[in-house]
């Protein structure tokens, strides 16, 4: 499969992502059910934050088996009902690649992508993208 996922073994609740050359939309709906009732997913307690790694630095282009929002929707039914959807409470994610491919993609699931975004949520590589959500986590504690 070229969609894979696990924990990070960094930064404590953070959900790494991988997304590799080939992946196909079929293929994120397996992994969609496959992390939805991922046993380490399932083990964190309710409303403890969780964040999330996408990492699209092996993609060149979208999957061609299907429409992406059609196959979108499809999934945003199963994440919007489901208490291990990642991120949440309070969780960010951050993306791994190129910028202008990454916004592309953002638009096919309705993101609005803007610089701020791109600045804030788009890395080049995993430390810096653990290093965001470091940042993020800290900002949050302060304003409590």
């Amino acid at each position: 499969m070229n969609i894979e996922f696990q924990f990070d073994d960094q930064l404590e609740h953070v959900f790494i992502a991988t997304f590799k050359a080939g992946w196909t939309w079929e293929q994120y709906h397996i992994a969609t059910d496959m992390y939805l009732n991922y046993p380490p997913n399932v083990a964190i307690p309710h409303g403890v934050r969780v964040d999330q790694i996408v990492d699209l630095r092996e993609m060149t282009h979208m999957p061609q088996d299907g429409v992406g929002k059609i196959h979108i929707a499809k999934e945003a039914e199963k994440t919007e009902n489901s208490p291990y959807d990642i991120p949440r409470h309070g969780g960010i994610t951050i993306y791994l690649g190129n910028p202008v491919f990454i916004s592309a993609l953002l638009k096919t699931f309705d993101v609005a992508v803007n610089i701020r975004l791109l600045k804030g949520r788009v890395m080049p590589n995993l430390m810096l993208g653990r290093e965001a959500i470091r940042q993020h986590r800290l900002m949050g504690m302060n304003m409590e």
